[in-house]
């Protein structure tokens, strides 16, 4: 079963579906507890930042991979893939199905947070929260940074 990754529109905290909520600035020993069974990987670059990475989740009811971005063991990131229907899950995606991540995961964010998304990226408060095609890289990149 997985668990629905949703945004608090006042803080930016993440909820993941009863597991834990996770407030920007939450400590890294905190998502590595409560998130533990569904941990795919993390890579400690040695100058204070890390990421765990996580699967499991769904987002707009798709399925989601989720990566959280540490910097002195304090979360400021996070980002996270759709894994749309019909999509190929081979090594790269195509252009087209990067521009449908995007448009889908824009929608949800737009009924998440109630802002346009119109050009990929809002500002709040807490940061912000974006969802992007680079047509360079080849992928889609969508989360929330923090402030």
């Amino acid at each position: 079963m997985a668990h629905a990754l949703t945004i608090d529109p006042a803080t930016g905290a993440l909820d993941l579906a009863g597991l834990t909520r996770l407030v920007p600035g939450s400590g890294r020993a905190e998502a590595e507890a409560a998130l533990a069974a569904f941990a795919s990987g993390g890579r400690d670059f040695g100058n204070g930042y890390a990421w765990l990475y996580f699967d499991g989740f769904e987002f707009g009811g798709e399925s989601c991979s989720l990566g959280l971005c540490y910097f002195e063991g304090r979360l400021t990131m996070a980002m996270w893939g759709v894994l749309l229907p019909g999509a190929s899950t081979g090594d790269w995606p195509s252009p087209e199905e990067c521009e449908a991540e995007v448009a889908f995961v824009r929608a949800e964010l737009r009924r998440q947070l109630d802002r346009s998304f119109a050009g990929g990226e809002e500002r709040f408060p807490w940061g912000a929260a974006y969802s992007l095609y680079d047509p360079k890289g080849g992928s889609a990149s969508s989360g929330v940074r923090y402030s």
